[in-house]
Order: structure tokens, then sequence, then C-alpha cells
């Protein structure tokens, strides 16, 4: 070992030593320059958290202009810092890692991370994106913008800080905007927190700073978009005193930077490096409260609970946790102790009950005599862990390939079920009373309706429905239950023309809305407004371009939805010849009846049956089959606006000549999941989410099937999926399943190669002594 590098090791070990305390489990990277000397370019500096992340230095001078001589959270001696100078807008003096060093191929996709700095600006820079000074930067050149993984930079326009990122490579730009303005010649302490728990609110990812007269760190900014999978990845350089973009690094510091930390946990304020310490004890504060499992507790799951505690000045001596169930008393206390990782406990809530929340309160107490319980009181779920049920809810549902049942789930979770008896031909309705426990069958119709029905419920949980009108002229009823007593059928539209295929929805003020086709069987639409209470209704025709017109049969599905902002949204399958299309109506004003349209698919999207649903941001989720892939599949048309346009398609599974679909949102975790029937010829259905972060076949709930009909298909707020469908093989039958167990694959035989594997490896670990 040459002399230089010898004394390079040894002072890294030095380095290492007295910062041992002060460094946790949770600091990957902290350079410090502690390494560097006053008035002296450095040829680079160590990395004191123990993971040897040399940075390089590219004309950076050591200095004694320092923003404190106490680092105040680790009690560290400061006595140097790193001063950077601009040559002009495209160059600098900075600092970089390799791009191999451990820092660089570390891929940041734990729960969060944290990333701080400590800097002084003589100089805002240029006001362009290629010469916003960059303090901290993890390089890349992700997506069409073209944007690094990560970047803290100072915007000399508006003088404030900015946090910018892409996510995932798709080069969508994200911001954080802070509202401080920086003055020359100041120490400004950053921290940047990413929080992936928090995904898609305001604290998602924060912006914290703290000027050199301010008593502590404030928050100065939060996420401005989706952060989603925000990991850092990447076997690419860290850089101080430069940003990057444009697969260039561009953007340099004029002033001086101290105390660079990263930390691949979500710090608390408390913890950042230059958060002020009293010397008087301080209550326990309790943070960061999560349970584990998260989502999708049930009756066999122990629920662990961690907490980060803080206190200071003072030692946690005792901390526990109460729990209750379904708002009764709290029950406990359970202890919580110590994980191992600073600052955190750990209690476990052993006895779950089937169907109820759990909610929980944590107290914590300090050798000072000072105690705190939580000021939010926690919650979650518990279900009952059930596999796939599937029961008949009738025999005798009239025969034919056309006849359209239909299901919805009600705000109290209970589902309810129409079809027309093949017996009376009448409409029937039934419901569950209890998960699983059907109701006798009524009939809410005296002749024959209902072969094509669509049903909704209203907040009192009580069901709406539309009945196809077979006698007479032909047309569709609405009928609705209030009170407990059904209204008389009424008819709201009358067409000669032999088509049952209408839509139902209801709208944030109960009124429903009827779409069907144009009486005389024309290229337009009938949309009809009924009142609230259900006895009268006026309609109009809508232009739909193209409204399904293929003649002498079942024509091209369509559905209709109204969004959280009232506005009705109408996707239409057609027009029914070899130029199949996906069209879009967004309605343009509350109750108008005119929609501005957008062409979702041009052509080869082909449905029997669509699948269509909003989320809570009114997004639309479309699914049908795609004949544009090869074998053709069941496809997700996606948009990333309430107002449509921006669309990105998924292709799931094989789908063939039986292209029956149906979407619906778990609203527990908010993902989007697809049931579909298999490819031609296929015997058995698909079901898919995107709930990992990508699409993904799940468990199916019927196999061995192809399915006539997709009834219904949806969740409880509870998580349980529920769907209803006719079989293809199954003439007259009405089946309904129900699960709270997702994620299960699909039963598979074992190979030879697999069972020898199997043999080998058990006679392996037999003769392995231990």
């Amino acid at each position: 070992m040459k002399a230089k590098n010898m004394k390079r090791t040894v002072l890294a070990l030095t380095l290492t030593l007295l910062v041992s305390q002060i460094v946790s489990a949770d600091t990957v990277a902290y350079w410090r320059f502690e390494d560097s000397t006053n008035g002296v370019k450095n040829s680079s500096y160590l990395d004191s958290s123990g993971n040897n992340s040399t940075m390089t230095s590219f004309g950076s001078t050591g200095t004694n202009d320092i923003p404190f001589e106490i680092v105040p959270v680790t009690k560290a001696t400061n006595e140097l810092a790193s001063s950077y100078v601009v040559t002009n807008a495209a160059a600098g003096e900075y600092l970089s890692t390799s791009g191999s060093e451990w820092i660089d191929t570390k891929n940041f996709d734990g729960a969060g991370w944290t990333i701080e700095a400590i800097v002084k600006f003589t100089d805002y820079g240029t006001n362009s994106i290629s010469a916003r000074p960059g303090i901290v930067c993890k390089e890349a050149d992700l997506g069409p913008d073209r944007y690094p993984y990560f970047n803290l930079q100072l915007d000399p326009g508006s003088k404030t800080i900015r946090v910018i990122t892409a996510r995932d490579g798709d080069g969508k730009r994200r911001v954080i905007y802070g509202t401080t303005v920086i003055e020359l010649g100041k120490w400004y302490a950053i921290a940047v927190t990413y929080d992936r728990g928090n995904e898609g609110s305001d604290r998602e990812a924060e912006l914290y700073i703290k000027e050199e007269t301010d008593e502590d760190y404030e928050r100065d900014g939060g996420t401005s978009g989706p952060w989603s999978n925000i990991n850092l990845d990447g076997d690419t350089p860290w850089t101080i005193g430069r940003g990057f973009r444009d697969d260039h690094g561009k953007g340099y510091v004029s002033g001086t930077i101290d105390e660079v930390r990263i930390s691949d946990t979500i710090l608390d304020p408390l913890q950042f490096l230059a958060h002020p310490i009293s010397e008087d004890p301080t209550i326990p504060d309790i943070k960061n409260v999560q349970t584990d499992p998260s989502q999708y507790v049930d009756e066999n799951d122990m629920v662990t609970v961690l907490a980060q505690i803080f206190t200071e000045n003072a030692n946690i001596t005792n901390a526990y946790l109460e729990y209750s169930v379904d708002g009764g008393g709290y029950i406990g206390p359970v202890q919580m102790t110590s994980t191992g990782t600073p600052s955190e406990y750990s209690g476990d809530i052993t006895n779950q009950v089937p169907w109820s929340e759990i909610s929980y309160r944590i107290t914590a107490l300090n050798d000072a005599g000072l105690s705190s319980t939580s000021t939010v009181v926690y919650s979650y779920t518990v279900y009952e862990d059930l596999d796939w049920q599937v029961l008949t809810i009738t025999g005798d549902a009239a025969e034919g390939n056309d006849n359209l049942t239909s299901m919805a789930v009600a705000p109290d979770d209970t589902a309810g079920f129409i079809y027309q008896s093949g017996t009376s031909s009448n409409a029937i309705y039934v419901e569950e009373s209890e998960l699983g426990v059907l109701k006798a069958p009524v009939a809410i119709s005296s002749d024959a309706q209902g072969y094509f029905s669509a049903i909704e419920f209203g907040a009192d949980s009580e069901p709406r429905a539309t009945l196809s009108y077979d006698s007479n002229e032909g047309g569709v009823t609405y009928v609705q239950r209030t009170n407990g007593l059904w209204t008389s059928p009424m008819v709201v539209v009358s067409n000669y023309f032999v088509e049952y295929r209408h839509a139902l929805t209801i709208a944030p003020d109960q009124k429903p809305s009827v779409l069907w086709y144009e009486s005389d069987g024309g290229p337009n639409g009938e949309l009809v407004n009924i009142t609230a209470a259900g006895d009268s209704f006026s309609s109009a025709e809508i232009t739909v371009p193209p409204f399904p017109t293929l003649p002498n049969g079942m024509r091209k599905p369509f559905d209709m939805i109204v969004g959280s902002d009232s506005l009705r949204r109408i996707v239409i399958s057609g027009p029914g010849s070899s130029d199949d299309q996906i069209w879009l109506g967004i309605e343009t004003s509350i109750e108008s009846g005119d929609f501005d349209w957008e062409q979702v698919v041009v052509s080869n999207a082909y449905a029997d049956q669509i699948g269509f649903i909003l989320d809570e941001n009114n997004y639309v989720y479309i699914v049908c089959r795609d004949k544009n892939e090869d074998p053709s599949t069941a496809s997700v048309f996606e948009n990333a606006s309430s107002s449509g346009s921006s669309w990105t398609k998924h292709p799931l599974g094989e789908q063939g000549n039986d292209n029956r679909a149906a979407i619906a949102i778990n609203p527990i975790d908010g993902s989007v999941w697809v049931a579909h029937n298999s490819g031609i010829g296929g015997k058995s259905c698909y079901l898919w989410s995107n709930r990992s972060g990508v699409w993904r076949k799940e468990q199916p709930f019927v196999y061995n099937t192809t399915l006539q009909t997709y009834a219904g298909f949806d969740f409880t707020k509870w998580g349980t999926m529920k769907a209803a469908y006719s079989p293809y093989q199954g003439i007259g039958t009405y089946n309904y399943a129900y699960s709270t167990k997702f994620g299960v694959p699909e039963p598979f035989l074992f190979t030879i190669y697999q069972l020898l594997f199997i043999i080998y490896y058990l006679k392996m670990r037999k003769n392995f002594k231990f």
C-alpha cells in the first residue's frame, strides 16, 4: 500500500471513530469535509458513514467558513467546509462520486429517504434551466424530458429552493417549490424527505429549511404531483455543487456547502443536522406510526404497531398502546419495546375480530416524568380470511345468449341482484342480508321485464333499477325502492327497434340518468333524466359520434358514469363495422346533455361487454378486447387526467371471441382490478390488478368456465371483492362470487423437472450437517 493511500485509510478510520455516535444505521452517506485543508484545493472528500463512498473534487477548496462549530444534533466538532467558484454559466467547481461507489449503486426502495445539506450562496446564478445551481444531485437522463433522479437546486428567478426529480424513468418532472427567499451570504440548512407510506398526499415528499437566524427548521414546501416510486436507483454518480440535465452536468453553485448527509429512512425534523438541542427535557413526541401488515388484515393476523418516539435530554422509560374494537372501550395496555432501530418502538395486537374496525392510541413516558399520548387515534380494518366463495342466485334466469343480469354493491356493503325469471318472465330482485346470505327473491315487475337490467344504489342503500320492457312497443322501465317499498315500473323510453342494452348511473345529488338508443334505431342516443324521487323524467336526444348502428342483432356496448364533479361520462364501443372504435364523451357542464367527444381507440377494439370505471380523481379506465395485439388481448385504456386525452394502454391476457370484461377499483388502496374471459375457445376467466405497481394476473374467481356475461364486479369499503356472472354452459344460471383473499396464484401442475428438483433438494437437506 502506498503511503498516501495508507494515510487516507487511517484518516478515514479516525473520522469513522469520531462520528460513530452520530452515524446511525440509517445514514448511508455523509460528507463532512473535515478531511480538507483551509485554502487548499482538495483532490477528494471522504464519506464518514462507513460506506466509503468517496467524492472526487473538481476544483473545490477547503474553507474554515462554517455554519457552526458544533453540529447541533450530533455534538460533533465542525471545523471545515467546501467552497465552490463558478467559471461561467456552463462551468464551475463541484464534487462527484465515480458512479460505482456504494452509494451510487444503492436502490432506495424502502420506506423512504432523507437528503440534507447546509449551504451559503455568494451568487444566484443564471435564471435558465441549464444554469440553476445544483446543491446535491443524483445524475440520470430519464425519459423524453431528460431529468435526473434527484436535484436539490436554487432557482435564481424566484430566489427559492426547488427539488426536481423524475419518476420511474418516465421523464415526467416532479417538483417541490420552496417559498423561502434565499439571501446571499447567509447559511441555510436544507432537508428533503420522501415518505413512501404517504404516496399520493401532500406529505409524500417535503422540503424543510432553517435559516441561520431561525430557531428551527420550517416546512417550506410539499409534493406537487405524484412522486410514486422514487427509488433513486441506477448506477450513476451523486454530485455536490452541480446539477444535471440533458445528459450533462449543468448549474454550478457559487458559495460554500457543508454537512451533506443521505439517509435511507424518513428522518423527523428533530433528527435533522441543524436542529437545535435544548438543555431542558421535552415531552415524548410520537411520530411515523404504522401497522404491519398495513392492508388486508384478517382474523389470523397479529398486527405489529411501529412508532418512532422522540424526546430530548431524557430517556424513554415506557411506551404502550391501547386498542378498541368498533368504538368500544380501550383494551390494554399492550407493552411496546425498542426494536433496536433508533427511537423506534414496537407492540403487537394479537386478537383480531373479523369485520371490525380496530382503533388504537400510544402513550410514552420518559425519565423526566413527562408523558404524552398520541393526539391522532390510528385505525385499521379486519376482514375474514375467505377464499373465493361461489353460490347460485337462481337457476331460473331467462334463457338466451344476450340475457344480461345485473349486480351492484350498496354503501352498506350488501349486494343486490336483478334478473328476468324464465318461468314468470317478470323482473326479480335478490339482495344480501349479510355476506353470502341471500334474502328471498322479490318480483319487481308484473310482466316481461328485466331481460337486460341495470342497478345502482343511492346513498340510502336503496336500489334504483332499469329493466328492459319486452311487451308491446318495448323499451326501458325505471323502478326504485324507497323506505322498503318498490315503485311501479315507469316507462322512460319506448323503442320499436329490438334492442335491450342501456346504461344507468346516479349522480351525487341522487338523480338517476338512463342512456339508450334513439327510438328509431338511428345513430344517436337518448338521455333520460329522472327525478331523485323516481316519479317523473325528461329526455333528450344526444349526438354520439359514432353510436353503434349494427342492425338485426346485439349492438356494441356502452356505459355511463357520473363523476364526483357531477359531470356524466359516456364510453361507447362502435360503430359495429370492421372499423371498431372506442369513444369517450364528457359532459360540458352539469346536466347540460352536451358532450365533448374524443376517440380513445381508432380501430380494432372490439367489445361484447365493456368495462368502464372512474377513480377518485375522475380518471377513466376502460377495458375491452384489443385486436391490435397479436394474439388479441383484453387491454386497459387509462387516461392521466379527468378531462381525457393522455391515454396509456395496458395489454393484459389473451382474449378471443367470448370478449366479456369488467373493471373495479379497490377503495382500500386505490388499485384497479379487471376480470375478463380468456382466449379463443378458452374455458376460464382471468383476474388482473395493478396493486403491485404493474399489471399482473391474480387469483380468478372461477376456473374452467367461460362467462356469458359479467353481471357486476365491485368492492366493498372493507376491500371484499364481489362478482356476479352467468356461465356460458349453465343455461338459466346466475352465480355470485366473493372473496377477501387476493394474490393467490392459479393452480398449476408440477413438471417432472420440478419434482426431481424437490426430491434432490430434500435429499441434500437431509445429508447436510448444520
